[in-house]
């Protein structure tokens, strides 16, 4: 019961504190504890206890050997088994669905059975069946410790998390005009979308021809490198230009990186207040390195209001209880590794409804579907929005062709054509590039709406992503004679100028995500500076030399104590001109 019912559900919850908070109804992270730990005591102390008072005294004995037995193989899965399945979203939803080969299944079985055997003969044997007992209290004392030490590690982070609760910060469910626009001013408008594949643009405009009407006037750049896999590496870059690169900030260490990441952060919103536009911020990512982003750091700058949409306007479904997942997730974990992938189930754990997409998703999903609803038009000056959106990065099976959100989605009948361009049969990839579509699907629908109210000629709209993934879709990005998939750093590009309402074009510039505080300022303002740094704001460094890209999978943010990006483990890389040219892409040691 304390394995399954408190440690590994606790385990989860302490790795990420800030993800299991709900910003509508802030309570501490351990309410997520109560529903597995009454099950398993409902089952382990409640029913187990049934069961033997109604046996004999040797029924008994076999009984309390079984359980030793199963005790003892579920430990012995759960700490030696089934490790680095990938990155785990609130939901207990993995980036990759797990799989084992033959030789880690027969290694997992040949380890349990020889535990079985063992744990069972001491618990028989009349010599060793006493110290059970003591044993027993062993393993309770040790795993109190454990539990009360994640508890406490997470009752720290919870109080930490007042900047959530902060009075100063507007709450968006009280505001509905969050974004501004202006009809006679200029208006620019930054969107990053976490995770947007760069190279499904032209093959969701095929898929859903709807949208080339609706990204009329807008540019697709493919030949587009992010500075590293990951959002710690390439956000900064893409919101503060080429100082912020990993190899840049680096060089600055003797701050730490916390303090260099919110000054990306921060870089237009500053720049474009000095120069008279109104200025809104909405979730920036991991500002102040939290993982509900603490709007604080926009405090000192005047003319910015800050906003938290993610989970703001999600109606969440009263018969859905996500909590559940934490019981068939202690099962999946303490399971033989050949029966985790049953047990996990595509990520639905026995659910009828899709687990990711209630709580993943949506939260950044409904954002999309209230575009409109919280976008304001008037006459007074220029308007500068910057966002961020992750619906792109929390992928989810939508229901085709209509890519709308569903509980029980049933696509048997229906393929993409996007299929015979790319392989997108596997699930993984396939949710990827479905959720991409969806986005696009409300992008287009905002768009129409802004050429309603008369504020599209005037307003210029940059969408870019901070990196890619690695899902070995476009064979003209993959070389593997250097251990490469640059799918993992091609992050989508597009950009609509002012007055810009031709037919969607394709440009094969060489182009980084750190253009973009270029790409915002131009015709805006005249020669940008940093507001921190007094550097200029231009693309001159892409040219000086071969861009770095980290391939680093340190992607937890770590910086309120380093000054320093880990890259230990992973490549670094150099790229110029072209992308998809091997030649073009170089080891650096």
């Amino acid at each position: 019961m304390l394995l399954t019912g408190v440690l590994i559900p606790l385990s989860v919850i302490a790795a990420s504190p800030a993800e299991f908070v709900n910003p509508q109804a802030i309570k501490s992270p351990l309410v997520h504890l109560r529903q597995p730990l009454c099950i398993f005591i409902g089952f382990f102390i409640l029913w187990l206890s049934v069961i033997y008072f109604t046996c004999t005294t040797e029924q008994r004995k076999t009984l309390i050997s079984i359980i030793w037995v199963f005790l003892g193989c579920a430990t012995i899965n759960y700490m030696f088994f089934g490790k680095d399945l990938g990155v785990l979203s609130k939901a207990l939803f993995f980036d990759v669905i797990p799989s084992y080969n033959l030789s880690q299944k027969l290694i997992n079985i040949l380890v349990i059975i020889i535990a079985a055997v063992l744990l069972f003969l001491f618990a028989q044997s009349a010599k060793t069946r006493k110290y059970l007992p003591l044993l027993e209290g062993v393993l309770i004392f040790s795993g109190g410790i454990i539990g009360a030490k994640d508890i406490i590690s997470v009752n720290k982070a919870y109080s930490n998390m007042s900047y959530m609760r902060s009075s100063d910060i507007e709450n968006a469910q009280q505001h509905k005009d969050i974004l501004h626009f202006s009809t006679k001013q200029k208006n620019v408008v930054v969107l990053m979308l976490d995770r947007a594949i760069g190279g499904y643009a032209p093959l969701i405009l095929e898929e859903t021809p709807e949208l080339k009407e609706q990204f009329a006037g807008f540019t697709y750049y493919p030949n587009t490198v992010s500075h590293g896999f990951y959002t710690n590496f390439g956000t900064p870059g893409l919101f503060g230009g080429y100082e912020y690169t990993p190899e840049e900030m680096n060089k600055r260490d003797k701050e730490k990186l916390v303090d260099k990441h919110n000054e990306a952060l921060k870089v237009m919103p500053k720049l474009f207040s000095q120069n008279g536009f109104r200025v809104t911020v909405c979730d920036p990512p991991y500002a102040n390195y939290k993982w509900n982003p603490d709007l604080s750091i926009y405090k000192d700058i005047e003319g910015v209001e800050a906003h938290n949409l993610r989970g703001r306007f999600v109606q969440v479904d009263k018969n859905y209880d996500e909590d559940r997942n934490f019981f068939f997730y202690s099962l999946f974990k303490i399971a033989p590794v050949f029966l985790q992938p049953s047990l996990y189930d595509n990520g639905n754990y026995f659910s009828d409804s899709n687990s990711e997409l209630t709580a993943g998703f949506m939260g950044s999903y409904a954002t999309l579907l209230a575009l409109n609803n919280i976008t304001s038009v008037d006459d007074n000056s220029g308007c500068f929005i910057m966002m961020n959106n992750e619906a792109t990065h929390d992928p989810t099976e939508l229901q085709l062709p209509t890519y709308t959100v569903s509980k029980n989605v049933d696509n048997s009948s229906y393929k993409l054509k996007a299929a015979s361009v790319i392989p997108i049969e596997e699930q993984w990839s396939f949710i990827h590039y479905e959720c991409n579509v969806a986005v696009y699907i409300q992008l287009g629908k905002w768009f129409d709406y802004l050429r309603e109210k008369g504020i599209w000629d005037n307003t210029k709209i940059i969408i870019v992503a901070d990196h890619g993934r690695g899902l070995g879709q476009f064979t003209n990005l993959i070389f593997d004679d250097i251990d490469l998939d640059a799918q993992w750093c091609n992050p989508l590009l597009l950009v609509k100028d002012f007055n810009s309402n031709g037919d969607f074009t394709t440009d094969k510039t060489f182009m980084t995500n750190a253009d973009v505080p270029t790409l915002a300022t131009k015709d805006v303002i005249s020669k940008p500076k940093n507001p921190f740094t007094n550097k200029d704001i231009n693309m001159q460094e892409k040219y000086l030399h071969p861009q770095l890209v980290t391939a680093s999978h340190n992607w937890d943010t770590d910086g309120n104590k380093r000054t320093t990006f880990d890259t230990s483990d992973g490549l670094w890389y150099s790229v110029h001109d072209d992308i998809f040219k091997r030649e073009n892409w170089e080891i650096v040691e």
